[in-house]
């Protein structure tokens, strides 16, 4: 009914004007079934309707029914769907503010950790080329010798990124993170005991095999469980920024630390122990951090695994509507086989 409507009584003016009649909803409240401000419930019959003519008219409802709101303070009741559209828009800020809170905390528990996972990743991959100013002499490695181990490193890293990630993916991603920092980690403290070029061969290659992957997994499976479409760039291009942290803190520090004798071990020897054992430990982090499902967690309250929820999964089903692409298909996409080509330059 609209607000001067013949039909509306003394009564029915009265509760319109106090709303004595929404506070048996206090209850509802208590119980944690409504909140004080959200939108308003409507009847299954004309939500059916509306949904129809309304553009993500169900989406209301990933907020908690409220006795009242922005919407209802602003626009009233609404009498069809032009009106409910004005309503929509009074709602939007609340669903913004929902995923406002979902994003920060997602940085906070989901970028921070794998932010110093690719520091530590960066560091031990390039930590041969500081090691080398001592290690070479002391080994015996020539030029050539030293330009194998450290080429080989990417050869078990190309082999092993692909399938590791389509594993990770079918597994658990953030168990897979977790599982390649201890291995690459051990591998890193393995290489302090080198004695000859093969052993550092063997290690390098090793290193590579353990650590591929990573990217992949934290790009295509990590992230896209706990950011939208469109907040996804923001969230990798936070996490790339610790390349250059990883070099302006690995470069001194590892430049320090190969002149320095420690417990017995060479100054490049510590330097592999050092890393090696702090990506070990961190990996141990990660493993009861980093999460994959919203359900698990703490720190959403469930307003917030909703909303998370049932964004993804209509992102994941226009994506699904579009187009699946196999892993070949992927792999033989002239769009992805032009990004890769941008590596080599």
């Amino acid at each position: 009914t609209t607000e001067n409507d013949n039909h509306i009584t003394k009564v029915g003016k009265f509760n319109r004007k106090t709303r004595i009649d929404e506070l048996p909803q206090f209850l509802n409240v208590i119980k944690a079934e409504m909140s004080i401000l959200g939108p308003r419930a409507a009847f299954i019959d004309f939500a059916i309707e509306l949904e129809k003519e309304v553009p993500f008219f169900n989406y209301r409802h990933i907020v908690k029914p409220g006795i009242s709101g922005w919407a209802q303070v602003n626009q009233g009741y609404a009498t069809g769907a032009e009106e409910t559209k004005i309503k929509i828009e009074y709602r939007r800020f609340v669903m913004e503010g929902i995923q406002k809170r979902v994003e920060m905390k997602a940085y906070r528990h989901i970028v921070v950790p794998l932010f110093i996972a690719s520091i530590l990743a960066f560091l031990d991959r390039v930590n041969v080329s500081y090691a080398a100013l001592t290690m070479n002499q002391d080994l015996g490695f020539t030029g050539q010798i030293y330009g194998i181990g450290a080429g080989i490193f990417f050869a078990g890293y190309v082999l092993f990124e692909v399938p590791g990630a389509v594993w990770a993916e079918k597994w658990s991603p953030s168990k897979w993170i977790a599982r390649i920092m201890v291995t690459w980690g051990l591998v890193c403290v393995g290489m302090a005991f080198i004695k000859n070029d093969t052993q550092f061969f063997i290690a390098r290659f090793l290193l590579g095999a353990c650590e591929a992957s990573l990217y992949p997994v934290i790009y295509a499976s990590v992230i896209p469980r706990w950011f939208l479409s469109k907040d996804r760039p923001r969230a990798i291009a936070l996490t790339l920024t610790s390349l250059q942290v990883s070099a302006i803190i690995g470069a001194p520090f590892a430049g320090w630390l190969v002149g320095v004798t420690f417990a017995g071990f060479k100054g490049w020897q510590s330097l592999f122990i050092l890393e090696g054992g702090v990506t070990v430990l961190f990996g141990f982090v990660v493993y009861f951090w980093l999460k994959d499902d919203p359900e698990k967690v703490s720190w959403l309250d469930s307003e917030e695994k909703k909303f998370l929820r049932e964004s993804l999964a209509k992102e994941n089903a226009e994506k699904v509507e579009t187009k699946k692409f196999t892993v070949m298909q992927a792999l033989t996409n002239f769009e992805v086989i032009k990004l890769c080509l941008i590596y080599f330059l």
